[in-house]
């Protein structure tokens, strides 16, 4: 008639190791274990072949609140079946503790409580010694979505399933004591799609309504990408840059520092050292889906002088543009010395005609 601890999740499983940071999460595992036994126990009474002793109402997850109200029958058989039950849940939940808590805090409880200590006071202590702030576990789990949204995956099913469970956890968290959820599938989204290169997707993902939903986001992703890791998926973007500046390079490129005849030649391309850019030393390769790049074809250095002036880096202040000032020469001038230069026999007709047109630079 027992529900048995050991059914349904082995005891291995809710071994606890001591460790605060994990307390809260061995808690939840450790309840849900309780509300299996309580299933198992109604099951029981189901199953029984007679009905004359009476359904169990205590829970076994009550008593880690208090001391559940003593249930009443005029009929003394079912008076005992009820204290039966009392007795029963107390001394699994005893039996299940101290298997699973640390011998040293299994020691300390059998010197200090007696067995006639309430569930309650015991697991109040338990909680004392091992929990920590609510705030610090929902700070922690947290963090946490964040390194993993921002680290290394195999592939991006495996990250939105790590990103699924941890926002569970969370919710679970936040459902106790604030009662709603913190994590929406909104945020995993975003934080999932911040981490992979836009040019790949594109227009296919929209914000809207209809499809801004994470079902159909992964899958599109999934379709886009396959099975690639993160360090793969960013070599895509970068394979087709590095493609063509290693083209434009064999063609194009002189070696930097290379003396040739006695004389220092220059290039723009990179050939040595870090191998970023000589205009903004790498800082604007995200620019460029993270692939390296040469100094002519540099984004912001193109920017930089369309905009704002010229300069030979980053480090270096802008040099003013300096505006050129044309003067033309009055017509009757170049006429008179159109006639004069022909007569002469300075110069042709023809020549004459055309420097009528001529505009003298300052």
């Amino acid at each position: 008639m027992a529900a048995n601890p050991k059914d349904t999740v082995g005891i291995n499983l809710l071994v606890f190791n001591g460790k605060k940071d994990q307390f809260r999460m061995w808690t939840d595992k450790f309840v849900s274990h309780l509300k299996e036994m309580t299933v198992a126990l109604q099951g029981q009474w189901l199953a029984s072949t007679t009905h004359d002793r009476p359904e169990p109402t205590i829970k076994f997850e009550d008593w880690l609140q208090g001391d559940p109200p003593v249930a009443t029958d005029p009929d003394e058989k079912r008076a005992k079946w009820h204290q039966y039950y009392r007795t029963m849940q107390v001394q699994q939940i005893r039996t299940l503790l101290s298997k699973v808590l640390p011998d040293q805090f299994v020691q300390q409880m059998k010197e200090s409580y007696s067995e006639k200590e309430p569930i309650y006071r015991l697991w109040a202590e338990i909680e004392k010694k091992y929990g920590v702030s609510n705030v610090t576990t929902m700070k922690t789990a947290t963090r946490k979505l964040m390194r993993v949204a921002d680290g290394d995956f195999q592939s991006v099913e495996a990250l939105f399933g790590e990103l699924r469970t941890l926002k569970h956890s969370i919710n679970s968290h936040s459902q106790k004591y604030l009662k709603r959820d913190v994590v929406s599938d909104d945020l995993l989204i975003l934080m999932v799609l911040g981490v992979l290169p836009s040019e790949f997707f594109g227009a296919q993902i929209v914000l809207d309504t209809a499809s801004f939903r994470i079902v159909d986001v992964e899958a599109k992703l999934i379709g886009i990408f396959g099975s690639k890791s993160k360090r793969d998926i960013m070599g895509m973007g970068q394979s087709a840059t590095s493609k063509v500046a290693g083209q434009l390079h064999r063609t194009n490129s002189v070696e930097v520092n290379n003396v040739a005849n006695g004389k220092r030649k220059s290039s723009s391309y990179v050939t040595g050292g870090t191998g970023e850019c000589f205009y903004c030393f790498g800082k604007s390769n995200y620019l460029t889906g993270g692939a390296k790049h040469v100094k002519k074809g540099c984004p912001t250095r193109k920017e930089d002088f369309e905009t704002r002036g010229f300069r030979s880096n980053i480090n270096e202040p802008f040099k003013p543009k300096v505006k050129r000032h044309k003067a033309e020469v009055a017509v009757d001038l170049v006429e008179q010395f159109d006639r004069d230069a022909v007569g002469n026999g300075l110069l042709t007709v023809a020549a004459a005609i055309t420097l009528r047109s001529v505009k003298v630079l300052n």
